[in-house]
C-alpha cells in the first residue's frame, strides 16, 4: 500500500458540521455550532436563519474535538436563546429530533442539587422536551411532555469527558428514543399526546424565560431536526 493510499482516509476526513448539514438536510430546522470567538449572536448554519442570542457565556473554550472552540456555562446565569418566531413556526412536536454535546464543569457537578439544563424546547411545564442534569442526583433525564404523559429515560452519569445526547419522538408509531454516545440508552417510551399549541421559549444551558436551571459546564454542536434520525444517523453524529 502507498503512503497515499495510507493518508488518504485522513485527507478525506469529513468535518464534523458537514456530517451534521448533510444529515437529513431538507428535515434539518436548526444547527448552532456554538463556534463563534466573541460576539452576541449564536448562528445557525442550517441555512433557516434561526440565530440566537448568548447572555454571559465565556466564548472561544476549547471544544468537542472538532477543531473548533465552544463556549462555557458558568452555572448561575449564563443561556443562548434560541427561540424565534422562525423556529416555533417551524417546530414539530409531533416528530422530531434534538441533539447536543455536553461536558459538566467537574465531577461535582453531578452531585450538586441543582437542575441543570443542556437545552429545553418549551410551550409550558405540560408540552416541553428536555435534556438536562436532574436536581438531587447525578441522572441525566431525557424527557418529553405532552398532556397528561410524562416521559422520561435517566443516564445514570458521572462521565466528566464529553458525551452526545439525543432525543427521538415519533407520535405516528408512538415512540420516544433516547441516546447517549450514539447507542440507545433506556426502553422505548410510548404515550403520547398533542401538544397544546406552539413553543413559547428554547434554550441551551438554561431556562430562557428566567433564567434558571443553569449549566455549569461546556456545550457544544446542537441541532433540531423535523423527523426522527435513525439510529445509524445518530451514531455517524456521535463521532466527531
Amino acid at each position: 500500500m502507498s503512503n497515499l493510499s495510507r493518508k488518504l482516509p485522513a485527507l478525506i476526513k469529513t468535518p464534523y458540521y458537514q456530517k451534521v448539514l448533510r444529515t437529513q438536510r431538507a428535515n434539518l430546522l436548526a444547527y448552532w455550532p456554538m463556534w463563534e470567538a466573541s460576539g452576541a449572536v449564536g448562528n445557525d448554519i442550517s441555512g433557516n436563519a434561526r440565530h440566537g442570542a448568548y447572555t454571559g457565556v465565556d466564548l472561544g473554550q476549547p471544544g468537542m474535538g472538532d477543531g473548533h472552540t465552544c463556549p462555557w456555562w458558568d452555572g448561575v446565569n449564563d443561556y443562548l436563546n434560541v427561540y424565534s418566531t422562525s423556529l416555533r413556526d417551524a417546530f414539530n412536536s409531533d416528530t422530531g429530533t434534538v441533539m447536543i454535546w455536553c461536558k459538566v464543569n467537574d465531577i461535582s457537578v453531578w452531585a450538586d442539587a441543582s437542575a441543570r439544563r443542556a437545552i429545553i424546547i418549551k410551550r409550558d411545564w405540560s408540552n416541553y422536551i428536555s435534556l438536562h442534569k436532574e436536581s438531587g442526583g447525578s441522572g441525566f433525564d431525557f424527557r418529553y411532555q405532552s398532556p397528561g404523559f410524562e416521559k422520561n429515560i435517566y443516564y445514570d452519569v458521572d462521565d466528566i469527558g464529553w458525551f452526545c445526547a439525543a432525543l427521538t419522538w415519533d407520535r405516528g408509531v408512538n415512540e420516544i428514543k433516547a441516546y447517549i454516545k450514539g447507542s440507545q440508552y433506556g426502553a422505548t417510551q410510548s404515550g403520547m399526546a398533542v401538544w397544546d399549541g406552539a413553543i413559547a421559549d428554547a434554550g441551551i444551558g438554561s431556562r430562557v424565560t428566567h433564567p434558571t436551571d443553569p449549566w455549569h459546564g461546556w456545550l457544544g454542536p446542537t441541532a433540531i431536526w423535523s423527523i426522527p434520525l435513525t439510529q445509524t444517523e445518530i451514531t455517524r453524529l456521535a463521532t466527531v
